[in-house]
């Protein structure tokens, strides 16, 4: 970010922190200055990133993921981060949307969608392009938000105290909280671009229809990522549960089929109370305990008795002895998926 535009920025620094320090709502979006270009109207545009509210997905194959390992899961990881622009100029568009992939593994980023606001209230969608390794400029902002998490937060919590230099180090500015990504075109033009002439709007529909039109496209966007991160997430921790079932013994995977991510209120109400549970860290268990007959052969030897009383030979015989044992059924639960509290993931028999 061009030197001049920071020190243009100081004079604004004592508002932001009062944004900063403020409680804000768990569905709002807290937004960076990421980057800045251009530096004379009428084309400069400004970048801003999210990065409170960022989601993941795994870039591998849901089958591979079943049996993956922590480390190769942990390096599959992608961020996807918002990401808005403003132009200034007046045949581009108002603002673009941008949903940015970040791999950390490989430091590399990708739009994965890309959505443009006109000024005559249309929208234009792209397609997603082709991985790239993180060069400079914005792209290596938003990749340090998302993969160098201690970094930014160390720098926030400084801005916090009122020491601005350690985000501004970074290239970045606070600059508020915002639910909806193109409130950010108002923030530039009263804030950054006061020299400026913002274009006019050329449609016949009011400003306030124009950004309910905004803020259902946004919103419907939305939606959809996280309709589909849902379903990634429950088939990725549907094949981990399956795995897990999968080792078992014939005998127990019969008497469990289709009991696999159930919550734990499904399994007491179809099983009852447990005997006992217990919860340590991020996982939780219910014993439930059972009587199970045991078989044992016995053998006995009969002497064989001639009739003047000595013995002339031995018979074996064998019974089956019954016997009842105490077992247990232990059952782990984790959260995961989709579905929200504890869940069966994983069990095993204790029976001697």
């Amino acid at each position: 970010m061009p030197v001049d535009l920071m020190s243009r920025l100081q004079p604004r620094l004592a508002s932001i922190l009062l944004a900063l320090c403020a409680v804000a709502p768990a569905h709002a979006s807290h937004w960076m200055l990421v980057g800045a270009e251009g530096d004379h109207a009428p084309d400069r545009r400004l970048t801003f990133a999210e990065f409170n509210n960022l989601v993941t997905r795994l870039d591998m194959p849901l089958d591979q993921a079943a049996s993956a390992g922590a480390d190769a899961l942990l390096a599959a990881k992608v961020w996807r981060v918002r990401v808005v622009q403003v132009l200034e100029a007046r045949e581009a568009p108002d603002t673009i949307s941008y949903d940015i992939d970040v791999h950390c593994g490989r430091k590399q980023t990708r739009i994965a969608e890309a959505i443009a606001f006109a000024r005559d209230a249309t929208t234009t969608t792209t397609t997603p392009n082709q991985w790239a390794d993180v060069g400079g400029g914005w792209p290596a902002r938003v990749h340090l938000i998302a993969c160098e998490r201690p970094k930014l937060e160390k720098a926030v919590a400084a801005a916090k105290k009122g020491n601005v230099k350690p985000l501004t180090d970074l290239g970045m500015v606070y600059v508020g909280e915002h639910v909806f990504g193109t409130q950010l075109s108002d923030v530039t033009w009263t804030h950054f671009w006061k020299d400026g002439v913002r274009p006019a709007y050329t449609t016949h529909r009011t400003p306030e229809e124009v950004e309910q039109r905004r803020r259902e496209g946004l919103a419907l966007a939305e939606q959809t990522a996280v309709r589909a991160q849902g379903v990634e997430k429950e088939a990725v921790f549907m094949l981990e549960v399956g795995a897990n079932f999968e080792r078992k013994s014939h005998d127990h995977q019969s008497e469990l089929a289709g009991m696999e991510g159930w919550t734990e209120q499904r399994v007491i109400d179809a099983w009852g109370a447990p005997q006992s549970s217990a919860q340590g860290g991020e996982t939780r268990s219910l014993v439930y305990e059972y009587v199970k007959p045991r078989y044992d052969v016995v053998d006995t030897t009969v002497d064989l008795m001639s009739a003047g009383g000595g013995k002339v030979g031995e018979l074996r015989q064998s019974h089956v002895q019954t016997s009842m044992q105490p077992c247990k059924r232990m059952l782990s639960f984790r959260q995961g998926g989709s579905t929200p509290g504890w869940r069966l993931y994983d069990y095993r028999y204790d029976c001697p």
